[in-house]
């Protein structure tokens, strides 16, 4: 019998495109698959460093300044930093008997892409990170990473498609890979600015609703009624392929300054998300105008997994990209 091949792949969370970009000379727009993808790939190519290897080695001196590469459990920590938020990960890995190697490193949550990131980098993962080792120490063994990418490691039969619609065991989509909306990585270096933030707080919920039904070819905006299980549905592309989707907007409702999005702010028993389960459709989304608390992701995760669907959650963040890039943020 043949050994069956598999093909290694990494589900990004956390991706500096700049940094990325510098390191491995990927200068194509590319969606945060197929970004990571090929940085995995030149890892190969280039032979970078493992960091549990050179700890073992002895050779940890060497990479200093260097791309490096490692797949562990680390504990991850959000905090302030000056007034702009910080994550912070690390860990001590045992490497071989009596000798242990301290990994730490820190990012902008600014820069996540996909969807529900604090949720996935939170606490305790397996996660797997490529950056650049910016401070090494022998004695004892302590590297500081500048990471480049954070993802979730996984493997596939050789030849399996690679498909954003099903991923390994991750039914999120993430926006950024929506072809409709057009966003590239400069669109993501572009910080959302408070500004901005209040100028989609102050459109009113059918407007952002006719926004996107422009955006994905909906000739028509239905009207909003009590036993509606969704806002719109659509038809759009992830990475060329088809999917059907259903929408449920989340407005200002009133409110004189942004709100944090709850599940049980949705709807009025708390029960659009299952509501929204019931369209025939491929994906559901939540929209929201201002932030979303984690609860939401944990909700639509588990609706998702339980239905065999696939889910996307756009926060103010993600919406103000998406109408900015496509010029339709109310000024």
């Amino acid at each position: 019998m043949d050994k069956l091949q598999l093909d290694f792949h990494v589900d990004p969370h956390f991706v500096h495109r700049t940094l990325a970009s510098q390191a491995f000379g990927i200068h194509e727009v590319l969606s945060l698959g197929s970004l990571a993808d090929r940085i995995t790939e030149q890892l190969h190519i280039r032979d970078v460093p493992d960091l549990r290897v050179a700890a073992i080695e002895d050779k940890l001196a060497t990479v200093h300044n260097s791309i490096v590469r490692v797949r562990s459990t680390m504990y991850f920590k959000y905090f302030k930093e000056h007034s702009r938020e910080s994550c912070r990960f690390h860990r001590m890995i045992p490497v071989d008997t009596g000798k242990s190697l301290s990994i730490e490193g820190r990012f902008d949550p600014s820069r996540f892409e996909a969807d529900s990131p604090r949720d996935i980098l939170s606490r305790q993962r397996n996660v797997y990170i490529v950056g650049i080792a910016t401070s090494v120490e022998e004695d004892p063994h302590h590297v500081e990473i500048r990471p480049l990418l954070i993802g979730i490691p996984y493997y596939v039969p050789r030849g399996t498609s690679r498909s954003p619609l099903y991923r390994n065991n991750h039914p999120a989509i993430s926006y950024s890979n929506v072809d409709q909306f057009c966003l590239d990585q400069q669109d993501f270096a572009r910080p959302v600015t408070r500004k901005q933030a209040l100028q989609l707080f102050s459109m009113s919920e059918r407007e952002v609703k006719k926004a996107f039904a422009s955006l994905l070819g909906v000739p028509w905006v239905p009207q909003d009624w009590p036993g509606e299980n969704s806002d719109l549905t659509a038809d759009l592309t992830v990475q060329g392929e088809h999917a059907s989707v259903a929408f449920a907007f989340k407005g200002p409702g009133g409110k004189p300054s942004p709100w944090t999005l709850h599940p049980s702010r949705m709807g009025k028993n708390g029960d659009q998300g299952i509501r929204l389960l019931n369209e025939a459709t491929d994906i559901m989304v939540v929209q929201h105008c201002g932030p979303i608390a984690s609860t939401v992701y944990h909700m639509m995760e588990a609706l998702a997994v339980a239905r065999q669907k696939r889910y996307m959650v756009l926060d103010y963040r993600a919406t103000v990209r998406i109408l900015r890039r496509a010029n339709l943020l109310k000024r």
